[in-house]
């Protein structure tokens, strides 16, 4: 349907000697953009708004390895990337882009290095020190767009990221089914923001030092010929954490695998997690929007606006996990495997923002907290000015404090609670036919989540409304052919959701793709792919919005792509 024409070239090469070699890879990517104009599901959407960025990508990759003396072997990994990134968002339908809107333009900068040392220690011992150096710039301009007079907002990021680590790994003492292994380490790493926003400077850096140990524990081997007790081991874990900006903390998993015959193996694990909101997360600048009542009918005055305030929060923490899994891989022959798990997560604290559209928040009892109605001048004044973009108008008039009678706070946050729990299943039969093979899969999973925004609210569902994953999801397909030549099918299926954000819920219909390729060597010259995904076209429903800026579609569940033809020509030498 048109947009999102993508060119890359690439080329690969290395060479080995006897202690050593290396790989070496460039790579150009370019896409154009996805404007709304090519979609036949953006009617609410200015022609020229963009559901998918341009962009233009150079990357290099280095690997080598060298041993320096017998058994000590040196290797270090460096990649550069650089590129450009457009995107132009919030403009009112059938108006000239320099009438109201916003023009988004990023260059980025990646450098990374990363050596490594490895030693034998002997008896089996091993240790290994590594360190990485990055660094990450990126220079933003944002482009506001009012009456067809233009402000300029810059973004200048110089990121950094610097670590060591350390660790040693080997037995400790054999029992009947195997040795007793230990890995154990530390290290230390610092992550900093060094950056200009709107004309304000600021420069967080994060210090962490950690530490860990694993101890994998035999308690049955197929050498010991045990009756139901083909294969078993247990494996625990610890892991220290020690952040500059937020204490100390330690995180336990603990693991058992039990294989009573060849052909079938249980597992179960159980652990916590911890992770540390992003400095960008953090410190970055939250973006404010003036927006329209649409969606609200004749509740709200006419001329009435609301402002909306989205993006990072210095007020978010760290978010800690619980999580529980079980599974089974059942293989009766070489032919067929079956794998099932069950699995649950549960958060707390977690940082994501409180939901994923404005629209309808300002009725829903559950973001009570969240909205101001009424809001001083002086309020709103204060809320602009602390913003680290300019004030984003996707009204049809003038910013005017006195129009205002809500301000909605949707910047990230630590939510209460949030739990996920689902079961995922996955099955592969492999059949020969002649010289060619034919293989069959399945995949399939059901997830069930919801969520406590805040300490007293009550729980409500994620999983199967808008914005937040559908309940299943399945994938199945199947690939004929040999070395030389292969064809494949494949079948998607992503189950619909409900919107919920207004006082009628509306079903958001699922949607199936199907996607089918073609591989062929041709003699010894070179092999040539062709890809055709969604070639049947599928789309997704059309959505309410809550201003022209909004994406008419769920995004977070459907593509935007549409129909995708690919053809790749590749020559080894």
């Amino acid at each position: 349907d048109g947009g999102n024409f993508q060119q890359q070239y690439n080329i690969a090469g290395g060479a080995k000697w006897s202690s050593g070699g290396f790989l070496a890879t460039y790579d150009y990517f370019d896409n154009s953009a996805i404007l709304a104009r090519d979609r036949s599901y953006a009617e609410t959407s200015n022609p020229l708004s963009t559901f998918y960025p341009s962009l233009k990508r150079h990357s290099v990759l280095v690997s080598g390895h060298q041993d320096v003396v017998p058994g000590v072997r040196l290797q270090a990994d460096l990649i550069y990337k650089r590129g450009d990134m457009e995107s132009v968002l919030g403009l009112f339908a059938d108006r000239p882009i320099t009438t109201r809107g916003l023009i988004v333009h990023n260059r980025f900068e990646t450098f990374g290095l990363a050596p490594t040392l490895e030693a034998e220690l002997g008896n089996a011992w091993s240790a290994r020190v590594s360190g990485f150096y990055g660094t990450d710039r990126t220079y933003g301009v944002t482009q506001n767009f009012t009456n067809s007079v233009a402000r300029s907002s810059i973004r200048i990021f110089n990121n950094r990221s610097l670590s060591v680590e350390a660790g040693v790994e080997g037995p400790l003492f054999r029992l009947a089914a195997g040795d007793v292994r230990l890995a154990a380490g530390g290290g230390w790493r610092s992550n900093r923001i060094d950056a200009l926003i709107a004309g304000r400077s600021f420069a967080p850096t994060r210090d962490n030092r950690y530490a860990y140990g694993e101890l994998f524990v035999p308690l049955a081997s197929p050498d010991q010929n045990l009756s139901f007790a083909h294969r078993a081991s247990i494996t625990m874990a610890l892991r220290f954490e020690d952040y500059s900006d937020s204490g100390s903390i330690v995180v336990p998993k603990v693991g058992f695998v039990y294989s009573p015959a060849p052909e079938f193996t249980l597992g179960v694990s159980w652990g916590k997690s911890f992770k540390m909101p992003t400095l960008n997360q953090q410190y970055s600048g939250y973006t404010p929007v003036l927006l329209p009542f649409t969606g609200y009918g004749s509740m709200f005055p006419a001329g009435s606006t609301y402002l909306y305030l989205g993006g990072p929060n210095p007020e978010v923490g760290p978010e800690r996990s619980e999580n529980v899994t079980l599974s089974a891989t059942f293989r009766p022959s070489s032919r067929l495997q079956i794998v099932a798990s069950l699995f649950r997560i549960d958060y707390r604290d977690r940082v994501a923002p409180p939901f994923g559209s404005p629209l309808g928040v300002l009725t829903n009892p559950l973001f009570a907290d969240l909205v101001t109605f009424n809001p001083s001048s002086a309020l709103l004044a204060e809320a602009i000015a602390r913003a680290s973009d300019p004030l984003g108008n996707a009204t049809p008039g003038p910013y005017d404090p006195a129009n205002v009678i809500a301000l909605i706070d949707g910047r990230d946050r630590n939510i209460a609670t949030q739990r996920y729990e689902g079961v995922d299943l996955s099955l592969r039969y492999r059949a020969p036919l002649g010289a060619q093979t034919l293989t069959l899969t399945a995949t399939g999973s059901w997830l069930d989540s919801r969520q406590q925004l805040l300490p007293g609210l009550p729980v409500t569902d994620l999983a199967g409304t808008i914005f937040n994953s559908p309940h299943f999801r399945a994938r199945g397909g199947a690939t004929f052919g040999d070395e030389r030549f292969s064809l494949a099918t494949f079948v998607s299926f992503t189950g619909g959701v409900t919107d919920r954000r207004r006082a009628v819920p509306v079903k958001v219909a699922p949607v199936t793709t199907i996607d089918l390729s073609a591989r062929m060597k041709i003699g010894t010259l070179a092999e040539i792919s062709v890809n055709a995904l969604n070639i049947l076209n599928a789309k997704p429903d059309m959505t309410a919005v809550a201003s022209p800026s909004d994406t008419p579609f769920d995004s977070t569940n459907y593509s935007a792509v549409g129909r995708f033809l690919g053809v790749t020509l590749s020559r080894d030498w």
